[in-house]
Protein backbone atom coordinates (compact mmCIF):
# COMPACT_ATOMS: atom_id res chain seq x y z
CA UNK A 1 0.00 0.00 0.00
CA UNK A 2 2.54 2.49 1.24
CA UNK A 3 4.75 1.27 -2.07
CA UNK A 4 2.03 2.54 -4.20
CA UNK A 5 1.27 5.68 -3.08
CA UNK A 6 5.03 6.21 -3.07
CA UNK A 7 5.24 5.11 -6.61
CA UNK A 8 2.04 7.54 -7.59
CA UNK A 9 3.13 10.21 -5.76
CA UNK A 10 7.06 10.22 -7.88
CA UNK A 11 4.83 9.88 -11.23
CA UNK A 12 2.77 13.13 -10.32
CA UNK A 13 5.78 14.85 -8.79
CA UNK A 14 7.58 14.19 -12.92
CA UNK A 15 4.50 15.18 -14.16
CA UNK A 16 4.81 18.33 -12.86
CA UNK A 17 8.29 18.70 -13.51
CA UNK A 18 7.39 18.18 -16.80
CA UNK A 19 4.77 21.05 -16.79
CA UNK A 20 6.68 23.55 -15.02
CA UNK A 21 9.63 23.07 -17.74
CA UNK A 22 7.23 23.37 -20.59
CA UNK A 23 5.86 26.13 -19.39
CA UNK A 24 9.14 28.24 -18.61
CA UNK A 25 9.74 27.40 -22.36
CA UNK A 26 6.59 28.90 -23.71
CA UNK A 27 7.01 32.26 -21.39
CA UNK A 28 10.88 31.97 -22.56
CA UNK A 29 9.62 31.87 -26.06
CA UNK A 30 6.79 34.36 -25.45
CA UNK A 31 4.00 32.27 -26.11
CA UNK A 32 1.91 32.74 -23.07
CA UNK A 33 -1.23 32.38 -24.87
CA UNK A 34 -4.28 29.53 -25.08
CA UNK A 35 -5.78 26.73 -22.86
CA UNK A 36 -2.92 25.11 -22.47
CA UNK A 37 -0.78 27.96 -20.91
CA UNK A 38 -3.67 28.31 -18.05
CA UNK A 39 -3.70 24.63 -17.69
CA UNK A 40 0.03 24.59 -17.07
CA UNK A 41 0.25 27.55 -14.62
CA UNK A 42 -2.53 25.84 -12.69
CA UNK A 43 -0.07 22.80 -12.46
CA UNK A 44 2.54 24.82 -10.90
CA UNK A 45 0.82 25.35 -7.72
CA UNK A 46 0.45 20.92 -6.50
CA UNK A 47 4.27 20.52 -8.43
CA UNK A 48 5.34 23.54 -5.56
CA UNK A 49 3.48 21.62 -2.80
CA UNK A 50 5.19 18.25 -3.98
CA UNK A 51 8.45 19.64 -4.10
CA UNK A 52 7.84 21.08 0.04
CA UNK A 53 6.16 17.86 0.67
CA UNK A 54 9.34 15.37 -0.49
CA UNK A 55 11.85 17.72 1.16
CA UNK A 56 10.00 17.11 4.78
CA UNK A 57 9.07 13.74 4.17
CA UNK A 58 11.91 12.06 1.76
CA UNK A 59 14.67 14.32 2.27
CA UNK A 60 14.81 14.15 5.51
CA UNK A 61 14.69 10.64 5.61
CA UNK A 62 17.02 10.31 2.95
CA UNK A 63 19.69 12.83 3.90
CA UNK A 64 19.07 12.80 7.92
CA UNK A 65 19.25 16.30 8.65
CA UNK A 66 16.52 19.12 9.38
CA UNK A 67 17.35 21.84 6.71
CA UNK A 68 16.75 25.58 6.17
CA UNK A 69 15.81 25.25 3.03
CA UNK A 70 11.72 24.97 1.92
CA UNK A 71 12.05 22.87 -0.96
CA UNK A 72 13.86 19.47 -2.29
CA UNK A 73 15.16 21.77 -5.34
CA UNK A 74 16.88 23.86 -3.26
CA UNK A 75 18.20 21.41 -0.15
CA UNK A 76 19.99 19.53 -3.49
CA UNK A 77 21.20 22.86 -4.97
CA UNK A 78 22.66 23.83 -1.81
CA UNK A 79 23.93 20.13 -1.04
CA UNK A 80 26.11 20.37 -4.68
CA UNK A 81 27.50 23.99 -4.07
CA UNK A 82 29.08 23.33 -0.39
CA UNK A 83 32.47 21.53 0.08
CA UNK A 84 32.27 18.12 0.72
CA UNK A 85 33.71 18.29 4.45
CA UNK A 86 30.68 20.71 5.07
CA UNK A 87 27.76 18.65 3.54
CA UNK A 88 29.26 14.93 3.80
CA UNK A 89 29.85 12.49 1.09
CA UNK A 90 27.00 10.30 1.06
CA UNK A 91 24.56 13.30 0.47
CA UNK A 92 26.59 15.26 -1.93
CA UNK A 93 26.52 11.93 -3.72
CA UNK A 94 22.78 11.62 -3.28
CA UNK A 95 22.60 14.98 -4.45
CA UNK A 96 24.40 14.89 -7.43
CA UNK A 97 22.54 11.58 -8.30
CA UNK A 98 18.75 12.93 -8.35
CA UNK A 99 19.79 16.01 -9.77
CA UNK A 100 21.33 14.73 -12.92
CA UNK A 101 19.24 11.32 -13.19
CA UNK A 102 15.56 13.01 -12.41
CA UNK A 103 15.70 16.43 -12.69
CA UNK A 104 18.02 17.92 -14.85
CA UNK A 105 17.07 15.89 -17.93
CA UNK A 106 13.15 17.48 -17.93
CA UNK A 107 14.70 20.96 -17.75
CA UNK A 108 14.93 22.85 -20.86
CA UNK A 109 18.37 24.38 -19.86
CA UNK A 110 19.28 21.30 -18.54
CA UNK A 111 20.75 22.49 -14.76
CA UNK A 112 17.58 21.95 -12.53
CA UNK A 113 20.12 21.97 -9.55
Amino acid sequence: MITTVLICSAALFVWFLVAMYYLRRRHELRTRVGLAYWLLVAAIVPGVAFDVLYNWSIGVLLFMDITPDLTLSKRLERYRKAPLCEVGYRRKRWADWICEHLLNPYDPKGRHC
